[in-house]
């Protein structure tokens, strides 16, 4: 027998805006109701990262015509960590880190991490905006600063970065695509080079990630391997003052 979709329904949803909900589920009501579409709709409304739990259900269970309902339940909006860790030439440090979750009830998130140690201070600020472009696109602008003690110089950076994320459908592949401008500076410097060396460079720079993470646990993974590679391209054309080339490869494996 035909079944045809009734009115798309949402529950829980106190502080996310439904229009948020409802681009993720492109149904219409009276369309033949095919259960991989919603389980589809079901996986990206999870994505958003805002919700603790999302469940799907036809009301009624039976009959030429049903009512989807996504349940969701909302996670918390606000979250702190307070990170501490030691090293062989910064010593102690400890620092901050605070997360909000679902600005403006569209499912924005913002991070602030803060860090003192003996030697530097770190400021790192992150807005994410998921799915800026299309449904897998994610968007992030981030601000950062750093002001370190080298053994021979005062050192620091500032700058922004822009980026485009996506999951690619080869091998579990996530790629991203960044622009980086930003500030190096030098001071109190006793380098045999100080005579020569730039005071300050503005470098401005485009790379791509690509990023294969198969672990059982980002934190204490048992088995499982996580791939990772980016190539940086820094050129006066991109508005800095500086070329250069470098690529990164990283493997691990556990077992």
């Amino acid at each position: 027998a035909r079944v045809r979709v009734g009115q798309v329904r949402f529950e829980g949803n106190r502080r996310t805006q439904e229009i948020v909900l409802r681009r993720r589920v492109r149904v219409a009501t009276g369309d033949p109701l095919d259960p991989r579409v919603f389980e589809q709709a079901s996986r990206g409304l999870s994505r958003l990262g805002v919700f603790q739990s999302v469940r799907l259900r036809y009301e009624p269970a039976d009959g030429a015509v049903r009512d989807p309902v996504f349940r969701v339940e909302e996670g918390r909006r606000w979250d702190a960590n307070l990170l501490v860790g030691y090293g062989s030439y910064e010593q102690a440090r400890a620092g901050v880190e605070l997360r909000q979750m679902n600005l403006f009830g569209r499912a924005h998130r913002t991070r602030l991490e803060l860090v003192e140690s003996m030697k530097s201070s770190r400021g790192e600020y992150t807005y994410t905006v998921p799915e800026l472009f299309g449904e897998s696109i994610d968007g992030t602008g981030k601000l950062f600063g750093l002001q370190r003690e080298e053994p021979d110089f005062r050192r620091k950076e500032y700058g922004a970065t822009f980026e485009l994320k996506r999951p690619l459908p080869w091998f579990s592949i996530d790629g991203t695509l960044g622009y980086t401008f930003q500030s190096l500076r030098n001071t109190n410097n006793d380098l045999s080079t100080s005579g020569v060396d730039q005071k300050q460079v503005n470098v401005a720079s485009v790379d791509l990630s690509l990023t294969s993470d198969r672990r059982d646990s980002p934190l204490r993974p048992r088995h499982g391997a996580r791939f990772f590679t980016r190539i940086e391209e820094a050129s006066r054309t991109l508005g800095g003052q500086t070329d250069y080339q470098r690529l990164e490869f990283s493997a691990s494996d556990h077992t």
